[in-house]
């Protein structure tokens, strides 16, 4: 064999080996996992989100109107037996997974975290979410994403001072904390604590539609 074609078979067979690697690459599984079909989702928004570790919150507040509402809001999501778990210990107000604020309208917003209107009853500052699987919903084949939160990852919660009313003030903390806590979007019904808006019929009990739509992440 001459130089030439020698120089020939030598650069084909580097790219032959230099093609191996882009097609293992290109037949590689997504680390997204399939979840499998579900024919109920109650969200507006087309994802749900978990800790992938017990989230620590921090209260940062003293206050007499909102502590037990606060107190009961945690209880019901922690004993709502939808996987979801919280705790307190271990966390300070430099090491936390979600942050608790209460106060007026210009309280908060002086704080620089929210942008508080007059008509908000609270708002959520969402912890940034690495997508881990998927769901294909039936009824429309549209797909549904799961995403996780890490130890490292922080939201922040408020509900603003407009009342000493404890069902209400539990009803707002119970919402945001939920959002917190990976719930996206809104429930579809007035009754469901995840609904959009407060109203005079809301209620202090995660309704079954709270609960299934957020245990869609947390089951895995």
């Amino acid at each position: 064999m001459n130089k030439s074609r020698r120089r020939v078979v030598v650069l084909q067979l580097c790219f032959l080996l230099a093609l191996i690697p882009a097609l293992h690459m290109g037949s590689a599984v997504s680390a997204d996992q399939n979840y499998g079909e579900i024919d109920y989702w109650y969200s507006d928004s087309d994802h749900v989100c978990k800790w992938s570790v017990t989230p620590k919150y921090y209260n940062f507040f003293n206050d007499y109107y909102f502590a037990p509402a606060m107190g009961a809001a945690l209880s019901s999501w922690g004993n709502s037996g939808t996987g979801v778990h919280l705790t307190a210990n271990g966390a300070s107000a430099s090491d936390y997974n979600i942050g608790v604020y209460w106060g007026t309208k210009d309280e908060l917003n002086a704080l620089g975290i929210f942008t508080i209107c007059d008509n908000t009853a609270g708002m959520t500052i969402p912890a940034v979410g690495t997508q881990i699987g998927y769901y294909t919903y039936t009824v429309d084949n549209t797909t549904k994403n799961v995403y996780a939160y890490s130890s490292t990852q922080q939201a922040s919660i408020c509900v603003v001072n407009k009342s000493t009313n404890f069902s209400r003030n539990q009803h707002c903390a119970m919402h945001e904390l939920g959002h917190a806590l990976g719930w996206k979007g809104h429930a579809p019904n007035v009754s469901d604590i995840m609904y959009s808006t407060y109203n005079s019929s809301s209620g202090t009990v995660l309704s079954n539609t709270d609960k299934q739509q957020i245990m869609l992440s947390y089951s895995h």
